[in-house]
């Protein structure tokens, strides 16, 4: 857990400081070069400084060890860290389509953005890409939701920065709205990905299934062990980054309490070599009796 927040906080650091320079160079290129798809980029970028915050947060929270209270740690946190980057997400994406939609159908004159806004936005995207590769490159590493989340923000703002380079390329070849109507596009990827991450966290609180080729792997680790008769029934469910795994094997009624324990803790440390699977529960019944 220790080396998991180590590497998360290493790589929010790193996206914290690239998005706050990002952020300041859009909003000010987005006011002095006349584009509305520029400043709200720039906005996308400081809610991501914010949601990184909040990836930090949850992980810290969930590397606390378990207590009277919590019994079985605190790693739903991660989980629930990337619910409210997704809900800040769907505000966000929200936000930018009204805003677009009331600048396009606005009665004022759109000017045609400066050069700079192109320069602004081919920088940003380059910038968002990395953000996001080496984002989820730790999210996968140490398999937290919360990073996961963190990094298709960045995603998001890479989309978002691609759509601002459009408009305001369209803009300034005599197609002034452009420039608003990429500020939908915006606010489209912003409302997939939120939608997106909202769906999944909602899966890790659910306690969902794990995939069926980790219970594939389960049932034939258990069944090759000595003494087990039959695997009876296996479930397994997501727990944050980890799972937790029952199982019921079926054993031969004529075998000691003690010899169906071991049989039992043989199975468990073979199912925990796996380093996710951090719980595992195991129910011994009596099999057939042998004729």
């Amino acid at each position: 857990m220790e080396e998991r927040f180590a590497l998360a906080k290493k790589v929010s650091y790193f996206t914290m400081a690239g998005n706050l320079i990002m952020s300041i160079i859009k909003i000010i290129v987005g006011v002095t070069a006349n584009s509305w798809a520029m400043l709200a980029d720039g906005f996308h970028s400081l809610s991501d400084i914010i949601t990184t915050l909040g990836v930090l947060v949850g992980m810290r929270i969930a590397r606390q060890p378990a207590d009277d209270s919590h019994p079985y740690g605190h790693g739903k946190a991660e989980a629930i860290t990337a619910k409210i980057i997704a809900l800040i997400l769907v505000f966000i994406g929200f936000s930018t389509i009204v805003g677009a939609f009331n600048r396009i159908t606005s009665s004022e004159e759109l000017g045609i953005p400066g050069m700079a806004a192109v320069a602004a936005a081919v920088i940003s995207l380059l910038a968002k890409e990395i953000m996001f590769r080496y984002t989820i490159y730790a999210g996968n590493k140490i398999n937290s939701p919360a990073l996961t989340a963190d990094a298709y923000h960045h995603r998001s703002d890479a989309y978002s920065s691609a759509a601002s380079l459009v408009g305001i390329v369209g803009a300034r070849m005599g197609y002034l709205f452009m420039d608003p109507a990429a500020g939908l596009a915006v606010g489209g990827c912003i409302l997939y990905m939120g939608f997106k991450i909202v769906r999944d966290s909602i899966n890790n609180l659910m306690d969902a299934a794990v995939d069926d080729q980790v219970i594939k792997e389960i049932e034939q680790s258990a069944q090759g062990v000595e003494g087990v008769k039959e695997i009876r029934d296996i479930k397994a469910r997501n727990y944050c980054s980890y799972y937790c795994v029952e199982i019921i094997l079926a054993v031969d009624p004529e075998i000691s309490v003690n010899e169906a324990h071991d049989i039992s803790e043989t199975v468990e440390s073979i199912v925990k070599q796996n380093d996710r699977a951090i719980d595992v529960m195991i129910h011994i019944e009596p099999g057939r009796e042998s004729k």
